[in-house]
C-alpha cells in the first residue's frame, strides 16, 4: 500500500483508489464495518496525504454468487457515510460504473448524491444479471450511459474517465490494435457526449 502511494506521488496522480473491506463475522452491521475499515485504513490514508495523494474508496460489486448477503460500500450511502467519518476533501469516492449496474443502482440519483466528494471514475459495463464482472466496452451491456454522463456534467466532475475494459490475455496478436482502436474509439465517443454535456449546461446558464 506504502509503495502504491509513493508511486503516486512520482508520477503526479492525486487519488490511490481503494476497496472498502467486508468483515464477514458481522457483514450486516455499517456501523462495525465503517469502524473496522477506519482501523485498517487509517494509516495508509494518512501515509498518502503525507506524500501529497488522497484516497479514493470505491463502491464495490455485491457479491454475485450469493455468498454472503451483502459487501460493505456496494451501496452509495455506506460509501458516502465512510468517507464523511475522515472530514478530510483528500478522502474521496472512486465510482465503479459496471460495480453499480450489479446493485441496479439509479446511477444519476447516487452520483448527485456523492458530488464534489467523486474525484475518480471507473468506466465499463455490463449486463445486470450476469454472474461476475464483465468489464465490458460501453454500450455493450445495460447501463444507461445517457444518465451517467449528465449526472457526471451536472455535478462537475473535473477527474479522469478510466476506461476498464482489458484485453485478454488469449486475444490473438492480430486483433491487438484492433481492439486497442475500437477502445479508443469508445472512450473518445463517450468523452464527446460528456463535453456536449457540459456545453447544454453552460447554455442553459
Amino acid at each position: 500500500m506504502e509503495r502504491a502511494y509513493l508511486a503516486c506521488e512520482m508520477l503526479g496522480i492525486k487519488y490511490v483508489t481503494a476497496h472498502p473491506i467486508t468483515f464477514a463475522e458481522r457483514n450486516c452491521e455499517d456501523r462495525y464495518q465503517q469502524e473496522r475499515n477506519r482501523e485498517y485504513y487509517d494509516r495508509f490514508v494518512e501515509f498518502g496525504i503525507r506524500h501529497g495523494v488522497g484516497t479514493a474508496f470505491e463502491n464495490m460489486t455485491p457479491y454475485l454468487k450469493q455468498q454472503l448477503p451483502y459487501k460493505y460500500c456496494q451501496s452509495y450511502e455506506q460509501l458516502i457515510e465512510l468517507v464523511d467519518s475522515y472530514h478530510d476533501d483528500r478522502v474521496a469516492i472512486c465510482w465503479d460504473t459496471g460495480h453499480a449496474n450489479f446493485m441496479k443502482a439509479d446511477q444519476g440519483i447516487a452520483l448527485r448524491a456523492i458530488g464534489r466528494r467523486l474525484k475518480s471514475v471507473h468506466i465499463n459495463d455490463n449486463k445486470s444479471e450476469a454472474t461476475r464482472d464483465e468489464h465490458l466496452l460501453p454500450y455493450m451491456g445495460n447501463i444507461d450511459w445517457t444518465t451517467v454522463i449528465n449526472a457526471l456534467a451536472e455535478i462537475g466532475y473535473e477527474g479522469n474517465m478510466t476506461l476498464e475494459s482489458p484485453i485478454g490475455e488469449l486475444t490473438p496478436e492480430p486483433l491487438i490494435e484492433t481492439y486497442l482502436r475500437l477502445q479508443y474509439d469508445c472512450a473518445a465517443f463517450l468523452v464527446g457526449e460528456f463535453e456536449a454535456a457540459r456545453s447544454r449546461l453552460k447554455a442553459r446558464g
